[in-house]
């Protein structure tokens, strides 16, 4: 996106700080675009002005939009199909209904118990997914999210399939768990979370 073309949504052209010229460049010509944490260092309302012109564009020129990115809630707004990747590897995909309503990966679960619920007295502990992220020079063998996964067992030191649940059209997960026990230890203290076995 060159400098001295219009301002795409308001954003100034020339201000990269602002987004517009990463999103008004992310879909230009193009039949697919992308977003690296598009609102990563963002304010809210920047964010969201950024979101809305990447969605108009993409509306308008008939692009699809794929957004790599750790926030939940520009995931929500804007996906329609989710794919969860952990140390290069994707571990489940599935709708947004899916993912946000019956998600099957302990990565996935980990994700969502970090989110600070509302309710949470103002000074406690933001939960975390503990242990650090593999190398990707020299990953584990197996399941990469097994060294940190607190349901880790002996089938885990295999690298199981992305596999389709038959109940569920198009959501798939890599997990050795049975269904039953994704279902029960995913609920931590009431919510989805990555608690221990």
């Amino acid at each position: 996106f060159r400098s001295g073309q219009p301002a795409l949504g308001g954003l100034p052209d020339h201000d990269p700080a602002s987004g517009g010229r990463q999103a008004a460049g992310a879909v230009h010509g193009a039949d697919v675009a992308g977003g690296l944490q598009p609102t990563g260092a963002l304010d809210v309302d920047t964010g969201a002005v950024v979101m809305d012109l990447l969605e108009r564009q993409c509306h308008e020129t008939g692009a699809a939009l794929i957004i790599i990115t750790h926030d939940l809630g520009v995931v929500a707004e804007m996906a329609e199909q989710i794919l969860v990747m952990y140390g290069g590897r994707a571990v489940e995909r599935g709708s947004v209904d899916d993912i946000f309503y019956d998600p099957r990966h302990p990565y996935t679960w980990g994700l969502f118990g970090s989110l600070t619920p509302l309710d949470a007295p103002q000074h406690s502990r933001l939960p975390h997914i503990g242990g650090a992220p593999p190398s990707l020079l020299s990953p584990p063998s197996g399941c990469r999210f097994a060294p940190r996964c607190p349901h880790v067992f002996d089938a885990c030191a295999q690298l199981p399939a992305l596999t389709l649940d038959d109940s569920a059209a198009g959501h798939r997960d890599r997990c050795w768990l049975e269904p039953e026990q994704k279902t029960a230890l995913r609920l931590v203290d009431g919510r989805i979370g990555l608690g221990k076995p």
